[in-house]
Formats: C-alpha cells, structure tokens, sequence
C-alpha cells in the first residue's frame, strides 16, 4: 500500500467511517492528504467533470492529474458540482458522520452525488483537544507540564468550574495524595466526582499543545462545522462554552448574557483560550427576556441553548442574515416530568412545539431524545436568501 492510500485511510478514520475511493484518484495524493490532528477536516462531494485534455474524466478536487494540472482543475472545480464542509474533531463530530454531511451539502447545491468523493484535511481554526488529564497544582514554585493535561490551579477550581468537564465525567487528576484532597473536595463541591493519577506515571508533555476539558454543546457544534464561520450571536451565553467554542471555529461571537458575574468569567475564560487567527468574542450585558432587546446587526447564526424565552422567536428571525442559521437546543416537558426542573413549566417545550414557534424558516432537522441525560429537543433552522 503506498503512502498515499495510508494518509487516505487514515483521514477516512477521522472522519469516523470507511468510505471507498476510485483508484485513479487514490494515486499522487500523498502531498494533499495530509492529517493534521486537531484541525477542522474539510470534505468534498465532487461531481465528476470532463478534462479539457484527451477528453478524460478527472476528480474535480485536483487528483489524479498532476501537479501542474490541477490548478486549472481548482478553477473548473468553482463551475462544476463541487462543494465542502467542516467537520471538528473528536466526539463533537460523531453527530455528523460523512454519509450524512455529503448529503446535506449535495442538497444545499441541488445536484446528484456521484461516485467520486475526497477528504481534505486542511489547517484552520479548530476546537482544541480534549485532554486526558486535570493539573491542579499551583502556579507558584512548579514548572513544567504533564502530557495531555490542561492546567487549572486548585485555588481557581470553583471560580472555572465552565472550563471542566461535564459534572457526569470522572475527572483524573495528576497529583500527590495531599493535593489531590485538595482538589477533590473542590470538585465535589462542583458536583463531580475525580480519581487521582500518580504523577510519576504520566510523562511530562514534550512540546506545547492547546488542549481542553470543557465539552460545549454537541449539536451546536456539529452544525456549525458545515457552515462558513462568519457573525454569531450566543444568547443567554452563561460562562461561554459554546461563545469560546464558535470562536476557536472562526467565528466573531457577541455573548449576551444579564448576569455580569457569567460574563466577567466568559472574559477571563476566552483571554485564556483563544489565539490570533481564531475569532473572538464580544460580551454584551443584556435582559434578553426584556421587550427592548435588539442585538446589534445581523448575524449569520444564532444560538440558544438550554434557555427558553418564547418571545424572542417572534423577532429572532429578524436578526438572521439572509441564509443564517438559528439553533436551538433545551429542555421538555419530559425531562421536567422525570426531573422537576426547570422548576417553571413555561421553560420548558411541549411536545413538537418548538418548529412552531419559528413559522418563517426553513427547518432543516429536528428532535426530541434522552441526550446524555437530559430530554431535550434540537433545532436547526434557516432563514431564506
């Protein structure tokens, strides 16, 4: 096997599926399928067009032809049925596996998919890694890093709760018996349990590497993947999971929140997290159930998750760019029956109400299911151009 088939074999892992390729384009692909961990993978549905040359047919990504052709395949690629999505790392990106993405995008462009089908993995802004591994120990006399660890001195763990793990997640935490005490009861605190790793066991990290424990919304991630990052709103943001997250994708995020304290953290928690290059995040203090709210422009996506506010649906609409997206993920009636919270019925959704509470866009998927926990219905829609 050549080292071309490899690196497309392995892209094919990442993607999270085995997907077949035609023999001619698996030839000379070495130099374009690079796997570059931790990156978003960009995947095209190419339709097969003619070469100018000798009358053959050739994948419109740019192989198999050679190095001086595929230039003017990439300018043929813009007129022929070509198009791309992004797709993030890790688990985030399980809920959008290939068979699934190709088909929204074919249907996005309205043409047939054929048999030729490529994956790119190109540099570009990404979810850091999950890490393995909770650091706590103080900033002050330790030095160095532990592989696959993210540092969050025991004295900050109750102020940055938002940047670990969901509460359902065993924390594993690098440390010695006395620290880890330490630790523990400051997790408990947070509602989540922790097991300790002895630090002798865990190599020290041998480059600098950006990881993370915090997991944002799963749904939300997965659409915004597929979409080219551009303006977002995050309305009812809290501490900024997902606001810190749309921006490590490359999206410019205004965070509206009414509890200065969520977005005081939110400040701190995207100064310590986003890079140049990456989009940022802008924080607004606002009452968003209030009758006078209005963000600021439009934007082309907006989010809200786990809040709910029926209200705002009346104009959220306004707010989208022509083709923006609007997700939506939070709570029902079901999850209320079991659980007693929300502890307030009007915030929480009956049983398909929620693609009606939006009559003037396009639904493009919804759902009502048990989700790590907790019953929620997700939406996604769009406004039309």
């Amino acid at each position: 096997m050549g080292s071309g088939e490899n690196i497309w074999d392995e892209a094919c892992r990442a993607v999270g599926t085995s997907v077949s390729k035609c023999e001619s384009c698996r030839r000379g692909d070495h130099d374009l399928l690079r796997l570059l961990r931790g990156t978003c993978i960009e995947v095209c549905v190419a339709d097969r067009v003619p070469s100018r040359r000798k009358g053959r047919q050739v994948c419109a990504g740019g192989s198999p032809c050679r190095r001086k052709r595929r230039r003017r395949l990439v300018e043929e690629r813009a007129n022929s049925d070509v198009c791309a999505l992004r797709l993030g790392e890790g688990p985030d990106r399980d809920a959008v596996q290939f068979e699934r993405a190709a088909r929204i995008a074919v249907s996005d462009r309205q043409f047939p998919a054929r048999d030729c089908r490529r994956v790119l993995v190109t540099k570009g802004p990404a979810l850091p890694k999950l890490a393995r591994f909770l650091d706590p120990r103080p900033l002050r006399g330790t030095s160095g890093a532990y592989e696959g660890a993210v540092r969050i001195p025991v004295e900050e763990l109750r102020e940055r709760q938002h940047e670990l793990p969901p509460p359902d997640r065993v924390v594993s935490v690098i440390a010695e018996p006395e620290l880890f005490e330490i630790a523990r009861s400051a997790l408990e605190e947070t509602g989540r349990t922790c097991v300790r790793v002895p630090p002798d066991s865990v190599p020290e990290a041998t480059a600098t590497e950006r990881l993370r424990l915090w997991e944002p919304n799963e749904f939300l991630v997965s659409v915004a993947s597929q979409l080219k990052p551009g303006k977002a709103l995050d309305i009812a943001c809290g501490s900024g999971r997902n606001s810190v997250a749309l921006a490590c994708m490359g999206w410019d995020v205004l965070a509206v929140d009414h509890l200065p304290d969520a977005l005081k953290r939110l400040e701190g928690f995207a100064g310590r997290t986003l890079e140049p290059g990456e989009g940022r995040v802008r924080c607004e203090f606002a009452n968003v159930e209030g009758e006078n709210f209005a963000p600021d422009g439009r934007f082309d996506l907006i989010c809200i998750v786990r809040f709910l506010w029926r209200p705002l649906f009346e104009r959220v609409s306004d707010w989208l760019t022509p083709g923006g997206h609007l997700v939506v993920e939070t709570f029902t009636e079901v999850h209320r029956e079991r659980f007693g919270k929300p502890r307030t019925e009007r915030f929480v959704l009956k049983a398909g109400e929620l693609p009606s509470l939006v009559p003037d866009l396009e639904v493009r998927h919804y759902s009502e299911d048990w989700r790590e926990g907790a019953h929620t219905a997700r939406l996604w829609a769009t406004r039309g151009h």
